[in-house]
């Protein structure tokens, strides 16, 4: 009898969990946000924007990254070699590291500097990249 009982509430339970995890969703989900080859962020979706900015010893993998102004932007810092961080110039963006992504918003639109903030050697004065605020 104990063992009849065990086998139903395990069954209702799974039941619950099957439904709450894949019912009840009738709307479209938003389609993902996609990051062009050449750096450029894409919007196709509602949620933030993710750009991901990849450093290697005195260099980030593009020459510029371009979002849109007053569009938050989920920055993730990926080292590839090296011990690196971000700062974004005159901003309050200074403190970026690998392992922690930070949702940056940039109201006005230009250019501004993102340098490597950790020293990484011979080459860190170098470590410079343009994020273009459109």
């Amino acid at each position: 009898m104990k063992k009849k009982m065990l086998i139903a509430a395990a069954t209702l339970a799974l039941a619950v969990v099957v439904t709450a995890c894949g019912g009840g969703n009738d709307t479209e989900s938003a389609p993902a946000n996609t990051q062009a080859s050449n750096g450029a962020v894409t919007e196709t979706g509602a949620a933030a924007q993710e750009l991901v900015i990849t450093a290697t010893d005195w260099a980030f993998d593009q020459k510029e990254y371009r979002i849109q102004k007053g569009q938050p932007v989920t920055l993730i810092l990926e080292n590839d070699k090296g011990t690196h961080g971000i700062q974004i110039s005159n901003t309050s963006y200074n403190n970026i590291t690998e392992g922690k992504p930070q949702t940056i918003t940039i109201n006005d639109a230009g250019t501004y500097e993102i340098k490597c903030n950790i020293p990484c050697g011979n080459g860190h004065i170098r470590m410079v990249s343009k994020l273009i605020v459109e």
